[in-house]
């Protein structure tokens, strides 16, 4: 994945939703990210987060917020926060990545270049269009599908 998207880290901001470990973002900063913000609600994740964030001396280019991930998005719009890329990985077959992408796109939490890199299930469909977001790949790993959403100018691809 992470050759795929790699002309879109460098001095990246970046978002991992539903970061679990918070592997994606400490990917990406390790990789030259200028910041990344973690969310995730479960406590016991957030610690890990956190450990991890420690261990890899990468905490003073972090912020972890736990809680719902709906109420992260607001609150993220509410800061007037915007990221180059956007890690959402929610957990499959709940419905949860069409409607986190919705709420980015209502929300226009990606910057106008920016990159949104969606997994689910290979047996989830994602939609071709959220809002002004457009798919512009997929690619399949095994059992997992990831989804690159773009915002789209008059129904192209930027």
């Amino acid at each position: 994945m992470f050759n795929i998207i790699a002309a879109y880290i460098p001095e990246a901001e970046v978002l991992d939703l539903f970061a679990g470990t918070g592997n994606l973002g400490i990917e990406a900063l390790s990789r030259g990210a200028a910041n990344a913000v973690f969310a995730d609600k479960s406590a016991e994740c957030v610690n890990i987060i956190k450990d991890n964030l420690n261990h890899t001396k990468l905490s003073d280019k972090a912020k972890v917020l736990s809680g719902d991930a709906s109420m992260v998005l607001m609150r993220l719009k509410n800061e007037g926060k915007r990221f180059d890329l956007i890690f959402l990985d929610p957990p499959y077959n709940t419905g949860l990545a069409q409607e986190m992408l919705s709420g980015i796109a209502q929300y226009e939490l990606l910057k106008t270049d920016g990159l949104i890199v969606a997994e689910s299930d290979r047996q989830d469909t994602l939609p071709e269009n959220v809002g002004n977001l457009r798919l512009i790949r997929q690619q399949k790993y095994g059992d997992t599908m990831l989804w690159l959403y773009k915002y789209g100018l008059d129904g192209n691809e930027n």
